[in-house]
């Protein structure tokens, strides 16, 4: 009977063989380390809407006072206003006889009373002699809403912004809820003359405070590790939450193609508890391009709110050559301690795989 290491050689050298071949493959594909871009959550920011309106309606001394209402809608639940201000464009040959009151809720303020009324320059108490109410309100503002200079006009845009006449301010809205009917109720004080309220001759701009939405959101990365992106959220509650949407974008402006086909289902809904989530992004990435991602909750009530962007470059892996025996040392005689050499690695690595089996 032969020795056992007469019996394997044969092994050994095919093992050995192929050991050395491998080893000629100039390059092997790795990929790079880890790129991501994390995103925190905090506390929410102030966010701004501006509506307009205006029905092109008269008012005047002998007719009801004119109430022109705005809507807003959508502004998520719990959101609170925490600034004000308005733009009027009120047409009237005598803006001395304009009171224009704003009105939310229970509350109201008065932005124009009867400007000039105490100017004693008019030697009367009839009011501003100039045409139009024109001008930006802001609590901010230092313009007298109750200016009527004498050649230079009365409330205009050239003289604004101007603080509300009072009594009250733009700041007694702030802590309200935002959404709802905002009301401008316009009057005439005095005979003889009439206003009309053109299109878009309200406008309002609110700012707000948004209020809880229906996901805590702990942590949302994007990371690259290998082929694909992996994109991970975490949630601390989902309150009411549906399911979430995941969009993709090659600029921060703004996203281009939604990722998911169907909404990404709640693993935690109406729970005070939150879910760890991941998704694989293999989706046309090419190499070198920058990738922006965001994330939508979707609440059982069909409101939303966004997460978000967060971002990365998309890696190419890196050819690294391997360190190997060159041609020239595998031919002649030398040849055969590289062979014997390897092929006794590749024989410990094959019995020993052998023996595990």
């Amino acid at each position: 009977m032969k020795p056992f290491f007469f019996r394997l050689l044969p092994r050994l050298l095919v093992s050995g063989v192929a050991v050395l071949l491998l080893a000629q493959l100039p390059v092997l594909a790795v990929f790079p380390n880890s790129y991501s871009h994390s995103y925190s959550a905090t506390s929410p920011t102030e966010d701004t809407v501006t509506v307009c309106n205006g029905s092109g309606q008269t008012f005047s001394e002998d007719t009801a006072p004119l109430v022109q209402t705005l809507n807003l809608t959508g502004i998520p639940a719990g959101s609170t206003v925490s600034n004000i201000t308005v733009d009027l464009n009120i047409l009237h040959s005598w803006s001395g006889d304009v009171v224009a009151t704003l009105g939310h809720g229970s509350t109201s303020v008065t932005l124009v009373n009867r400007p000039g009324t105490t100017n004693t320059a008019f030697n009367c108490n009839c009011g501003c002699p100039y045409d139009n109410v024109v001008g930006t309100f802001s609590d901010s503002a230092t313009g007298n809403a109750d200016r009527c200079v004498l050649g230079t006009g009365g409330v205009d845009a050239a003289n604004g912004p101007y603080k509300p006449f009072g009594p009250g301010t733009l700041a007694s809205f702030n802590g309200s809820d935002p959404n709802g009917a905002w009301t401008l109720t316009l009057q005439d004080r005095a005979d003889d003359e009439g206003g009309t309220l053109p299109p878009n001759g309200f406008c309002m701009t609110v700012s707000y405070n948004p209020g809880p939405t229906a996901v805590a959101l702990a942590a949302f990365e994007a990371t690259q590790t290998g082929m694909p992106v992996l994109v991970t959220w975490e949630t601390t509650s989902e309150l009411n939450n549906r399911g979430f949407n995941l969009y993709r974008g090659s600029t921060a402006s703004g996203w281009d193609r939604q990722l998911n086909a169907t909404l990404i289902p709640s693993q935690a809904q109406g729970s005070s508890s939150g879910f760890a989530y991941s998704w694989h992004d293999q989706a046309d990435l090419v190499y070198g391009d920058t990738y922006y991602y965001w994330l939508e909750d979707v609440s059982s009530s069909g409101a939303t709110a966004q997460h978000g962007p967060v971002s990365l470059v998309y890696q190419m892996p890196t050819a690294v050559r391997l360190r190997a025996a060159s041609s020239a040392a595998l031919a002649g005689p030398s040849a055969l301690p590289w062979l014997l050499g390897g092929a006794a690695a590749g024989g410990v690595w094959l019995f020993g795989r052998k023996r595990r089996v």
